[in-house]
């Protein structure tokens, strides 16, 4: 029998750990703990020790503090005294075990290694703190803003958001937040700080910092906030604008000195536009008060001459003046809204291309001048200006686009309507503008055009596409209608080969809404060629349409003399146009509807059925104008308010922009040319000058007999 028995082996267990109670992220703490070996071995040689950090005191997933070696020997039934400095991480904060592991790694052999951790009955509470940094330890009263950048960060867990609370100790001096959030995930982040310039000059102001949170040491620091006031007055208006015929008094300002207030101070003050705004001569501040308040008064000058900024200033002896400004609106503007019968012109179309229509918010008992811009004007041709007639909402204009001959492509072209006073001025108050596309008509190029330029809902009508290039071979075009809910076209029609142009079907679409006209736009376009278009108008009712197709005057005159005028009228409607209207003719410079001179007018009475036609021939009296002139007629105009009203006459039509066209141009000579002249070089004050001269006819220079010459004389500029 052989009996064998274990060697005696070491057993390590530590008995006893001691811990501070409190610590704070980053801090060096100090450990102590006590192996001891009860086994029946000794203890000898070299083994491993480790700290760690649970917030839960059970082993796993815990924060390493160290690894310790121990050399030397614990003899059994004997014990070691250890002690080592770890430092705290600084993403820690809370209640915290510590555990000791003793024998890490078994490199001293023990029978059981059960025993060879301590977990601390006591917890270390590790405390987060914030720390506040700033961009800079003094900035001036008038910093522009952000005065100072502030940088928060905090110690310890990341894991969610951190609201700290930010404190100023002088509010008036430096402000802040009264809070800011760190997100999680992040330890820091920044804010800004502002200055308050008080206006007084009282020194430089020191401010102290606070950032705080529940379980976190606060963060301090110090920022000095510079003086940078001159002792002066300020003013400051209650408000920033107001309108001219607001109830006086229309505001209040308020003069403040930032000086001694032992005394009363009497302060002088001013407006730079009387004509706007008026104040009181002076202001008191009373002794003992920093400021006095005092009131403006508005004047409501009926001128239209738009927005203007008034200066307020206060001055005082041995004090630096203070201002303030207020913008004083003028009641007199009004807003405008500008519109196009169609979007889309084509370059060289007959005038009128299209019409344009400015429309004012409020109607009043005055004429409204409005001035007329492009941004193109080689691509837009349209009156410099039109008049909003007195007790009128709005006024239409011709737009025409000249055919240039240039292949410059389709273009956008922004036209624009502002006020504009009586002296002239072109105010951008009230403003408004839209934008024509001009398709160009230059190089290859697609024209559409339709015999009627309205269908009835419901009703179908004929398009016709054409080109202008060899026809030898056929060309897909694609067709496109604006306003596919009250008018179609087919996708895409083919110009035969050998063929210059193809028609197609254009449906007017029944959209069981009483909407009365509605314009849209049929375009053409394909590969290579310059697109066409054509404005087309659906109607929920039948109506007629009067198209002037032809006018017809000489081409070489004399003011006074009377030509006949010839013009023709088409109704290209759907149904007979009957009544009584007004054909309207004038003299235009530019072949546009636009504050024309008046020739004459003729009424018509009766019907004139679709498709036909009617002519008329009239005498008129030229006036006395000079130059190049086109004659326009316009089929049944307006009955009122000049020729710059493109708007409906007596009839109610599918379209009202082809209701006029004009002549050639017809060259008005005067029809007398007179000289005059003197041989008296000197003359005695109140003697008799004789003067000689001439009235010739300018075509045959035979006298012109029986015509009245005016003479003007001019004497040192005076007439």
């Amino acid at each position: 029998t052989v009996t064998s028995a274990l060697a005696p082996y070491p057993d390590l267990v530590v008995a006893d750990v001691s811990i501070p109670s409190t610590a704070l992220p980053g801090q060096s703490i100090t450990v102590n703990w006590t192996p001891s070996n009860p086994g029946a071995g000794s203890a000898t040689g070299n083994w491993v020790d480790q700290l760690y950090l649970s917030d839960d005191a059970v082993i796993g997933n815990d924060i390493f503090l160290g690894s310790f070696a121990s050399t030397g020997a614990i003899a059994s039934g004997g014990t070691s005294l250890r002690q080592a400095q770890v430092s705290i991480p600084s993403f820690v904060e809370g209640d915290f075990h510590v555990i000791v592991l003793t024998n890490v790694g078994g490199n001293l052999y023990e029978v059981n290694v059960g025993n060879n951790a301590k977990i601390t009955a006591q917890t270390i509470h590790i405390a987060g703190t914030l720390q506040l940094a700033l961009s800079r330890a003094a900035a001036p009263e008038n910093s522009v803003d952000p005065a100072v950048v502030a940088t928060l960060t905090r110690t310890g867990s990341t894991a969610a958001n951190l609201v700290v609370a930010v404190s100023s100790s002088n509010l008036m001096a430096l402000s802040v937040p009264v809070s800011v959030t760190i997100p999680a995930g992040q330890s820091s982040v920044q804010f800004d700080l502002a200055t308050l310039d008080n206006v007084f000059a009282d020194g430089d102001r020191p401010v102290t910092i606070t950032a705080s949170a529940p379980g976190f040491v606060s963060g301090v620091a110090a920022c000095t906030v510079q003086d940078n006031d001159l002792a002066g007055l300020t003013v400051v208006i209650a408000t920033n604008s107001f309108v001219e015929n607001a109830a006086n008094p229309v505001a209040t300002a308020v003069v403040t000195r930032n000086t001694s207030t032992t005394l009363p101070l009497a302060v002088q003050l001013l407006s730079d536009n009387i004509n706007k705004v008026t104040v009181p001569a002076t202001v008191t501040i009373p002794a003992g008060q920093t400021s006095a308040t005092f009131s403006l008064t508005a004047v409501n000058n009926t001128v239209l001459d738009g927005t203007a900024r008034v200066t307020i200033t206060a001055s005082a002896a041995g004090l630096a003046t203070g201002s303030d400004r207020v913008d004083v609106h003028d009641d007199d503007a009004v807003n405008l809204s500008l519109s196009f019968a169609s979007s889309t012109i084509v370059e060289g179309a007959i005038s009128p291309a299209t019409i344009g229509t400015v429309t004012r918010a409020v109607v009043t008992s005055a004429p409204l001048v409005v001035t007329l811009s492009s941004a193109n004007t080689s691509a837009i041709s349209m009156p410099a200006q039109v008049t909003i007639p007195a007790n009128r909402s709005s006024v239409s204009f011709t737009v025409n686009a000249p055919d240039d001959t240039f292949v410059n492509g389709a273009q956008s072209v922004l036209i624009s309507a502002r006020l504009t006073t009586t002296s002239g001025v072109v105010l951008d108050a009230g403003a408004a503008a839209a934008s024509l596309q001009v398709l160009d008509n230059d190089g290859p190029t697609l024209t559409v055009t339709s015999p009627t330029s309205a269908l009835r809902e419901g009703a179908t009508g004929v398009g016709i596409v054409s080109r202008n290039t060899d026809p030898s071979a056929p060309l897909v075009v694609t067709l496109a209608s604006s306003d596919t809910t009250g008018l179609t076209v087919p996708a895409t029609v083919t110009i035969p080969a050998g063929e210059a142009s193809a028609t197609f079907v254009i449906q007017a679409k029944l959209d069981g809404i009483a909407d009365g006209i509605q314009s849209a736009v049929v375009t053409a376009s394909a590969s290579g060629f310059n697109s066409g278009s054509v404005p087309l108008v659906t109607t929920d009712s039948d109506l007629p349409d009067l198209q002037v197709t032809s006018v017809s005057a000489p081409t070489t005159v004399r003011t006074g003399q009377t030509i006949e005028v010839s013009w023709t009228v088409i109704n290209t409607g759907v149904v007979p146009a009957t009544g009584s209207w007004v054909d309207r003719l004038y003299l235009s410079l530019d072949d546009q509807l636009a504050d024309d001179v008046v020739l004459g007018t003729e009424r018509f009475t009766g019907t004139v059925a679709v498709g036909q036609s009617y002519t008329r021939t009239r005498a008129f009296e030229l006036p006395a104008n000079v130059g190049k002139y086109y004659v326009l007629a316009v089929a049944d105009g307006p009955s009122s308010g000049g020729s710059s009203l493109v708007s409906s006459g007596f009839l109610a039509e599918g379209s009202e922009t082809n209701n006029s066209a004009g002549s050639a141009l017809v060259d008005i000579a005067p029809a007398y040319r007179a000289v005059v002249q003197t041989s008296v070089e000197v003359s005695p004050l109140g003697a008799s000058v004789p003067l000689t001269g001439r009235a010739s006819d300018p075509l045959n220079g035979q006298p012109a007999a029986n015509q009245p010459v005016t003479i003007r004389v001019h004497l040192r500029g005076t007439r």
